[in-house]
């Protein structure tokens, strides 16, 4: 009941799983693949082996006989079902492998990105410190020259050189700016500080080559001494121009004193500009705490408009409305702005704080502080504003503000300090839309 098929697969000795993926991995010939089955085929014997573990000597020189028809009968069924599922074996190994290979990089080059990243920062912290580094050395070398000089101290002809050099490379500086329609002010004070620096003669030959370029009879040399193009724009004849009347009053300075005024400028403009951020800070709290006594007016002026309407229209408790009648500036807080400008410069003068409680005066101030308002009643204004100080209330003195008179808490009701809100619109009819 043996088919020769069957009797053929039940002779073959089949691989290993491990031995097959090294055979498969690496370039073995044909050769090296009959010398390993005939390796695992034993003599004198009609099992077929599973293992792929070395033959005996003794069995090494003979070739395998072929097997008995009837020997591997028993054991046909068992081997003969494993061989079809491991013979594909060999190739999904490979597949396998390079399935991370495609996915395995992300993650090298993710890390690879985030070092890259690193660097960069590194390299930009390293180049600011170097930045910083030039300026301190900058200004140390600055601050030398200027001691030595206002100490009367000789400078030496390399020195003069060195700050010769220092101020063309500021000049090259300012022209690029220059050219590219753009002001720099801390370039242009460097550049100012290092002209200062120059020697008395340096100074005189700085003004003759300006002038020979403002007059377009520079020679070559002049303009590679200046480090500037032979062929000037009109940014660069202007700027020469600019030069020349400057230099014609450092000239006859000597540079001692040059370096002293350029110092006492240099303060002066540091101190205006302290000045000028301590007054922007100034009006910055100044209008960080008017915007909060506008809003502390604004909430007690909401709560208690009914209030102010309720007493104008002659209800709530008597000795109330006949306060409210009584005193004219109550009138302002119900009015608009065409019935104040109605009234007369010698009403807003009579118009006073005596009597008037927090409340009203807050109310008031919210009221005279809208746009439209006469120019008589800014005097009015300002008393209330003194009279309340300049100290923002907390939250909780603003909820004490914003209740009314104890004599007037049953009229409450009646016109709450914050409308009702919108009732739910109408359920759809039936059968209509959703």
């Amino acid at each position: 009941g043996i088919s020769p098929l069957q009797l053929v697969a039940a002779s073959v000795p089949v691989l290993s799983l491990e031995r097959r993926q090294e055979l498969g991995g690496t370039n073995a010939s044909p050769s090296d693949l009959k010398a390993e089955v005939e390796a695992l085929t034993p003599r004198g014997s009609g099992q077929t082996p599973r293992g792929n573990g070395p033959p005996s000597p003794a069995q090494s020189p003979a070739p395998a006989p072929p097997p008995p028809p009837t020997a591997p009968a028993p054991a046909a069924p068992a081997p003969v079902a494993p061989p079809p599922p491991p013979a594909p074996a060999p190739a999904p190994p490979p597949a396998a492998a390079a399935a991370p290979a495609s996915s395995a990089p992300m993650t090298p080059r993710s890390q690879a990105q985030n070092e890259l990243e690193e660097m960069k920062r590194q390299l930009e912290a390293m180049k600011a410190a170097q930045e910083a580094l030039m300026r301190e050395k900058e200004a140390l070398r600055n601050e030398n020259m200027n001691l030595k000089v206002t100490g009367g101290v000789e400078v030496e002809e390399d020195e003069d050189e060195k700050a010769l050099q220092h101020f063309l490379g500021k000049l090259r500086g300012v022209l690029t700016m220059r050219s590219e329609g753009r002001f720099d002010q801390k370039l242009f004070d460097e550049y100012n500080g290092a002209l200062v620096q120059l020697a008395d003669e340096q100074l005189q030959e700085l003004y003759g080559s300006f002038m020979q370029i403002y007059v377009e009879e520079a020679s070559d040399e002049v303009f590679a001494r200046l480090g500037i193009s032979n062929d000037p724009d009109d940014a660069t004849l202007g700027f020469a121009e600019m030069m020349t009347i400057k230099l014609g009053e450092l000239i006859d300075q000597p540079r001692r004193l040059r370096i002293q005024a350029f110092e006492a400028q240099q303060r002066r403009k540091l101190q205006q500009e302290e000045d000028r951020e301590r007054k922007q800070a100034t009006m910055r709290q100044a209008m960080a705490k008017a915007s909060a006594l506008a809003s502390a007016n604004a909430k007690v002026h909401g709560a208690l408009g009914w209030l102010w309407q309720t007493l104008a229209g002659g209800e709530g408790e008597v000795s109330e409305v006949r306060r409210f009648k009584r005193k004219p500036e109550l009138a302002l807080l119900v009015s608009d702005a065409e019935e104040l400008r109605k009234l007369s410069p010698y009403a807003w003068r009579n118009m006073g704080c005596s009597g008037l409680r927090p409340q009203e005066m807050r109310c008031l101030v919210h009221v005279l502080g809208r746009p439209g308002m006469p120019a008589h009643a800014e005097d009015f204004l300002k008393m209330l504003q003194v009279k309340l100080g300049q100290t923002v209330p907390s939250e909780q003195e603003v909820r004490a503000l914003c209740e009314p008179p104890a004599s007037m808490l049953p009229w409450r009701k009646e016109q709450p300090a914050e409308p009702p809100s919108a009732p739910p619109p109408p359920p759809p009819p039936s059968g209509g839309p959703p």
